[in-house]
């Protein structure tokens, strides 16, 4: 089972549209722009780690993590199993 880290920019994806998404604990489906390392791609049932970089977010760190729901064609589906405090 893989673990992948999403890296979300602040630009993209304020932290007011994250807390509102998903913190409610519902499903989501956000854009993926890349995939690191490139031989694989996320798969239903993995662990998805979210977080924000130090560069250009207020509150940068992990937020939580989510198990992925499905990925395909640049979107990825998932929900929140467990939110960090922020």
């Amino acid at each position: 089972m893989a673990y992948w880290l999403y890296q979300m920019s602040a630009d993209n994806w304020r932290q007011e549209r994250y807390r509102a998404e998903v913190w409610e604990g519902k499903e989501t489906t956000w854009e993926i722009n890349k995939v690191t390392p490139t031989s694989g791609k996320p798969q239903a049932g993995e662990t998805l780690i979210l977080y924000y970089a130090p560069t250009g977010a207020k509150d940068p760190g992990i937020l939580g993590w989510a198990v992925i729901l499905w990925s395909e064609d640049g979107e990825i589906r998932f929900r929140l199993l467990h939110q960090a405090i922020i």
